[in-house]
């Protein structure tokens, strides 16, 4: 029986052809699952867009011919002329709203989260950030253990048991829940597919792979406009069940999505990770026998090869103090967890044990946190800035296509840090100007300005984030690199051996 134990995964897909047949079939089928990616993410744009509204008239005037009535957004003023002059008197809007629009297009009018609920409205798309996160801290262990596949696939269609309910759910509450669950779920769904797409090809395609991904999500958020612009003179729950509908694809998936081999080797899954090599082979006219012996004579010298510098790999630059806090000897085989002859677990509280790591970390924490709050803030507001809303959104989405071509040259030909540099300048300087525009006198030449200089900061703000994605897992050794990437266990060493040549 042939053993997967000293297999390098690399060296599987250099020897069956680094863009074969198979590894490109799989491709497709995860970027057909990719694709509605950023539906339920954006879709309170417009499933909860904002509709112009007054209050409704109040029967306090009623019997007082000598008031008038001034209905306003959020209360009702009375203005009743007396001796003394006039007395206003103000109300809140008890009778509920009129509004422009039908009241059913969007969540927020049908359950009146306007005025003193307002923020309400907005909560619907912090619940799903806070699912978000939720689901990155902890369902990236699921993938370890259980499985790329597992992890996705069972993700993905809970996603779709989630957003399918959220079409029909009766209360804001209910709606509420459905929400954080959808961030959960989001999280559960993308980061097994964005690791499936990296464990397919060789460490050496990882570039090519992020750059498809992104991508991917420009195109996706391209593909949520026509959608919103055709259902426009829809009910919201409508267009929720639309978008709901694109993650069907999740039970097309069980069947014809494969797990990583990677993680298979990585779990000494020998006779699954043989079984899917042996379809390769099929697939891409290789024979197995010969394909097999030369992955093991690669794998075999590759590892001798590793052996030699894995000392170098497991620290930052040499540097003493980073040595004296992580035991070198924690480079050792990992199973479960747990770490062989007794070496020091690491954990991300080693991140700020080092100074050079600690300076790092806070840097790229506060990158990511400003590049999060910037690019979702530009891109929910994008409706609400002058000219047609489903234009200024669909123009956002347009512009992230270039900015990822423009991030692929940069990174290649002036590096990860000025990239990171030019894209944060450029989103600064613009969204400067936006508001600086936004103080001077209100006309037609500024609202256009304005929206003008916010797609610009989309534009940048795009590259932004994308760059950040790309740099982040570059930038820390190799052990914690992995837990930054898998979560909180580490892979094998066989598996570590495969991602240090990334690097």
């Amino acid at each position: 029986m042939e053993s997967v134990e000293n297999v390098d995964v690399d060296e599987v897909w250099k020897t069956l052809g680094r863009f074969g047949r198979y590894q490109l079939g799989q491709l497709v089928i995860l970027i057909i699952a990719g694709i509605p990616m950023a539906f339920h993410i954006v879709s309170v744009v417009f499933i909860g867009k904002h509709i112009d509204h007054v209050c409704s008239f109040s029967p306090e005037a009623d019997g007082n011919h000598n008031a008038s009535v001034v209905l306003e957004s959020c209360k009702i003023q009375i203005v009743a002329n007396t001796s003394n002059g006039t007395d206003v008197t103000e109300y809140a809007c008890s009778n509920g709203y009129n509004y422009t629009g039908d009241r059913y297009s969007s969540f927020v009018t049908e359950w009146d989260l306007v005025c003193e609920r307002d923020a309400l409205g907005k909560l619907s798309q912090t619940l799903v950030m806070v699912g978000m996160f939720l689901g990155a801290s902890f369902l990236p262990i699921v993938a370890d253990r259980f499985g790329r596949k597992r992890l996705h696939v069972g993700s993905h269609s809970l996603l779709l048991v989630v957003t399918v309910a959220m079409a029909f759910v009766p209360s804001f509450i209910g709606f509420a829940i459905l929400r954080v669950f959808v961030g959960i779920f989001q999280e559960g769904y993308l980061i097994p597919l964005f690791i499936i797409m990296l464990e397919l090809f060789p460490a050496q395609q990882k570039e090519v792979i992020g750059f498809l991904f992104n991508l991917l999500w420009g195109i996706s958020i391209l593909l949520v406009t026509p959608i919103a612009y055709c259902m426009q003179n829809y009910s919201w729950r409508s267009i929720q069940l639309v978008l709901a509908i694109s993650t069907a694809f999740s039970i097309i998936e069980f069947f014809i999505l494969d797990e990583s081999v990677r993680w298979l080797v990585a779990n000494k899954r020998t006779k699954e990770a043989i079984k899917i090599v042996k379809k390769a082979c099929k697939m891409n006219h290789k024979d197995f026998d010969s394909v097999w012996q030369t992955i093991l004579e690669r794998s075999n010298a590759m590892t001798a090869f590793n052996q030699t510098k894995e000392k170098e790999r497991t620290t930052l630059l040499n540097e003493p103090d980073l040595s004296s806090t992580i035991d070198r000897s924690s480079v050792s085989t990992v199973e479960d967890g747990k770490l062989a002859d007794g070496a020091i677990k690491l954990s991300f509280l080693d991140l700020l044990k080092n100074r050079t790591l600690r300076s790092m970390t806070l840097i790229v924490t506060y990158a990511w946190f400003t590049n999060s709050m910037t690019y979702y803030g530009l891109m929910l507001l994008s409706t609400i800035l002058a000219g047609d809303p489903y234009i200024n959104f669909l123009l956002g989405g347009v512009l992230e296509i270039p900015a990822n071509i423009l991030l692929w040259f940069l990174l290649a030909k002036i590096g990860r840090k000025k990239t990171c540099i030019f894209f944060h300048t450029g989103v600064g300087l613009s969204l400067l100007i936006t508001v600086l525009v936004a103080l001077a006198e209100k006309s037609h030449t500024t609202g256009i300005m304005q929206t003008v200089f916010s797609l610009d900061g989309r534009f940048f703000i795009a590259g932004c984030f994308n760059a950040v994605w790309i740099y982040t897992p570059e930038l820390f050794p190799t052990n914690i690199r992995l837990k930054w990437l898998f979560g909180h266990q580490a892979p094998s060493s066989q598996q570590r051996v495969c991602w240090s040549h990334s690097s």
